[in-house]
């Protein structure tokens, strides 16, 4: 008999493993597995291949878990059960059970308690030594956890020991460890542990508890290690966290605590479910900028109500209160921005930032009502838009709107204009058509009035303009033409660009691009700017030079470095030759230095520098060549037959500036020094001219040169010069006949000149006269002469003699003349001889004297 039942428990236990190979097996190991699963879980378990037996443990590959609706909540490329068959049939206990790269969504599947049989009675749920899980994947809402494995343990049916599971979420690494408690419907709770551990950056520990109508969670510390909050919030130490949630679920009181460095955050809140209520306070203390933050919430029916919000960080504050819903919102807000907080937002303002904003309206058609004031400027937005639609028109009024106080560093670009916007929100930019008109724009001291516009712009914190057409007048001016700029405009937070930018006015048009960095490669702002393409008008250089070429100027030219050290090159084609331009513009100190200039003109040429600040002016003129044609076009009447060359200082106060130059013009010189006082535009100017010949002025066949010393002095008034100018010791040669001691003394006033005194010796004679003339209106000069040596007239030229009525070689002979030139007529000279007698004696004594003769 005993070898009868041995028999039977061999063949039995050799048949099992054969048995849960064939179609009712496995049918019956799904039956198990269903049902030790729907002890938690309401669901079913389908397996793929079977494989070990009923007496030690089974293995199947592959395993899917659905719930009630058919959707897969969970599944396995393979899983494994290990027992020992009396625990496994007195006490329910499994030894293992491994999950290869499991896969389990838990928001699809539903947690089950379900009573004991009696109250104390022992469960009879089953009970797992060991849970392992390798490589899984487990998701939570929006919320994926890759590469999951850990190992738990299910001693008791009211416990879950978890002794260690790690996660990745992202490119982040959680471990964390703790014990999950449950009890039966009647008396169900939750209480864990739980600790952080991420790469030693996130470290942190604390608690949640659990019961029916209560929930108790608290922080005991959550760190932040330094590298890690300095990246947040900056600081250069850990950030350390502490907190306590507390309340039924439906009204939850919120308190926590941040610490770093000396700075403190404190929040307090409170949720009230029923009331449908939120009340939050928060205060940061100890930091450079301390925060308080007051609101509260309620939600009645579809509309959220918040009747007041007050937020206050350092200087800055907004305090406003607004309704919404799906079919009205309506909103105020008041905000107090400084320029500290400003800079939290990406803004580099200067200034105080205050505005006001109104909102009211359907979200499908919201009105827009914004006032803002930065120093002295103002903002003005009226707007309608769609908030579904993303869609919008505004109408926008700026006033005196400063770049600089919005941006610092910005260039000095000072706009007012009114505009209008149609656009979008798309791909967190507002993308729309924009118009401008009767606008006005100041750019340094140049200003330009009239400013009317369109294009297309895209306003994010990256954003570009495409600029249709703008146009404005320079000055406001109405006879100037109208400036008109083509281009496409770019910005970011660290640079301001034009690309393929076409500047024009009148005829005269520039093309190029203009580039504005923040903080260039030197570590301040740079600039840089490329005119690929220029061709200046006639009428633009005759208003720049005061002289109009037959042809337009084409070059090119680049600006390069920083605001205030700025690297200038130009060149051009003009009717006197290839025009070039060099110098380097610096502002240091408060002074303004242009340095290493050097400028071509076919033949002339110009190097030199400036310095300018401090109301003092020096200047350096290294040298200065004129070529004879440069000459004879900027003035016609000036045909000179040497180049001229000028070198010379300016140094001083601009009330009293010192001026040194020298002039070289073929065997002719002259040094000249005095003095400039600029804010009364007066001048006194000392010289000498050495050996000055007519050729420097004009080519002509006659020989005239001479040697004087000048003063000049006077005032700038009317468009010329009123002053004084004084010749003397004038000594050379006029039509090959000497000349000595000669003096004039005469007055100027604009375009006209009275001499009121001159004199001059020539071997043999003396003269004296006086007279006046203007430019464009004739001159008329009379004249006296004595001759004092018959025989030494033989050194005058004949055409001098006969010109001044030298007819005669007796001694104490007196001659009475007159030049005069009437506008469009020759030069006419008439003369006669005075007899002998009273008149003539005291003419000839005035004369030798020195003295004026009483000319008619």
């Amino acid at each position: 008999m005993m070898g009868a039942v041995a028999l039977a428990v061999g063949l039995t236990v050799c048949a099992l493993p054969a048995w849960v190979r064939t179609g009712p097996g496995h049918r019956t190991v799904e039956r198990v597995l269903t049902r030790l699963l729907n002890e938690r879980i309401p669901g079913t378990v389908s397996v793929g291949r079977l494989s070990g037996d009923v007496i030690s443990g089974l293995r199947a590959e592959p395993v899917t878990v659905r719930n009630p609706r058919g959707e897969v909540i969970g599944r396995a490329d393979w899983m494994s059960a290990r027992w020992r068959p009396l625990a496994l049939l007195r006490r329910h206990q499994l030894e293992e059970l491994t999950a290869c790269r499991p896969v389990v969504m838990l928001d699809r599947g539903t947690w089950r308690t379900r009573p004991s049989g009696a109250p104390g009675a022992p469960s009879k749920n089953t009970t797992i030594e060991q849970i392992v899980a390798q490589d899984g994947r487990l998701t939570w809402k929006a919320a994926t956890f890759e590469h999951v494995n850990g190992t738990a343990r299910l001693r008791t049916r009211s416990n879950l020991d978890v002794r260690a599971i790690s996660a990745q979420l992202g490119a982040t690494r959680w471990t964390a460890y703790g014990v999950v408690g449950w009890g039966d419907a009647q008396r169900a709770w939750v209480a864990t542990r739980f600790a952080i551990d991420h790469h030693g950056d996130v470290r942190g520990r604390g608690e949640v508890f659990y019961t029916p109508g209560r929930v108790e969670g608290e922080i005991d510390e959550l760190t932040l290690s330094a590298p890690m909050a300095t990246r947040l919030i900056g600081g250069r130490s850990p950030l350390r966290i502490r907190g306590r949630v507390e309340g039924a679920p439906g009204q939850l009181r919120a308190l926590a605590h941040a610490a770093q460095d000396r700075r403190a955050l404190t929040v307090r809140a409170l949720i009230d479910g029923p009331r449908r209520v939120v009340s939050v306070d928060a205060r940061l203390a100890g930091g450079p900028r301390p925060l308080r933050l007051h609101t509260r919430a309620r939600i009645r029916g579809a509309v959220l109500v918040v009747p007041t919000f007050d937020a206050a960080i350092g200087d800055s504050r907004l305090v406003g209160s607004g309704v919404a819903g799906t079919r009205v919102l309506r909103s105020s807000m008041s905000l107090r921005l400084a320029p500290a907080e400003a800079r939290l937002l990406g803004l580099r303002t200067t200034a105080l930032v205050q505005a006001r904003v109104e909102l009211d309206g359907a979200p499908g058609a919201l009105g827009i009502q914004a006032r803002a004031s930065l120093a002295d400027s103002r903002i003005l937005v009226r707007a309608r838009c769609d908030v579904r639609a993303r869609r919008g028109r505004a109408r926008v009024v700026v006033d005196n709107l400063q770049l600089a106080r919005v941006t610092a560093g910005a260039p000095p670009i000072t706009v007012s204009a009114t505009g209008s916007l149609d656009g979008h929100w798309v791909n967190h930019a507002l993308v729309a058509d924009v118009t401008v008109a009767s606008g006005r724009m100041a750019v340094g001291s140049r200003t330009f009035d009239q400013l009317d516009g369109a294009g297309r712009v895209r306003l994010a914190r990256r954003g570009d303009a495409m600029i249709e057409r703008l146009s404005g007048r320079l000055g406001g001016d109405g006879s100037r033409p109208r400036l008109a700029v083509r281009g496409h405009l770019q910005w970011a937070p660290e640079r301001i660009g034009l690309r393929g930018t076409t500047v024009s006015l009148a005829d005269s048009r520039w093309t190029g691009d203009l580039t504005y960095v923040r903080q260039g490669a030197a570590g301040g702002p740079h600039v840089s700017a490329r005119v690929a393409a220029m061709a200046l008008s006639p009428e633009l250089v005759a208003h720049v030079l005061r002289w109009r070429p037959p042809n337009a100027w084409v070059g090119r030219a680049e600006i390069d470095g920083a605001p205030a050290d700025l690297s200038v090159q130009a060149e051009a084609t003009t009717n006197l030759g290839r025009a070039t331009l060099a110098g380097r513009l610096r502002r240091s100190d408060g002074a303004l230095q242009l340095s290493g200039v050097e400028a071509h003109l076919g033949e002339s040429q110009a190097r030199g520098a400036v310095r300018f600040g401090r109301d003092r002016l020096t200047a350096s003129l290294d040298e200065l060549v004129l070529a004879p044609a440069l000459v004879h076009e900027l003035w016609p009447a000036v045909a000179p037959m040497w180049p001229l060359r000028i070198h010379g200082t300016v140094d001083g106060p601009l009330d009293a500036l010192d001026l040194a130059l020298r002039l070289d013009a073929g065997p002719s010189t002259a040094d000249l020094r005095g003095q400039v006082a600029f804010p009364a535009r007066r001048f006194r100017l000392v010289g000498h001219l050495d050996s000055f010949d007519l050729s420097v002025v004009g080519q002509s066949r006659a020989r005239v040169r001479g040697t004087f010393d000048l003063a000049a002095g006077g005032r700038l008034a009317g468009g010329g010069v009123v002053g004084t100018l004084s010749v003397r010791n004038a000594r050379g040669y006029l039509l090959e006949s000497p000349f000595y001691r000669g003096l004039v003394e005469a007055r100027v006033n604009g375009l006209a000149v009275d001499v009121t005194r001159a004199r001059v010796e020539v071997p043999g004679a003396k003269l004296a006269g006086r007279g006046r003339g203007a430019y464009g209106k004739g001159f008329h000069f009379g004249y006296g002469l004595v001759i004092t040596d018959a025989l030494a007239l033989r050194h005058l030229s004949k055409t001098l003699r006969v010109l001044i009525g030298l007819n005669g070689i007796l001694p104490g002979r007196t001659v009475e003349g007159e030049i005069e030139k009437e506008p469009g007529e020759k030069v006419e000279f008439t003369y006669h001889v005075l007899p002998i007698g009273a008149s003539q004696l005291v003419f000839l004594y005035r004369v030798i004297t020195g003295g004026m003769p009483d000319l008619r």
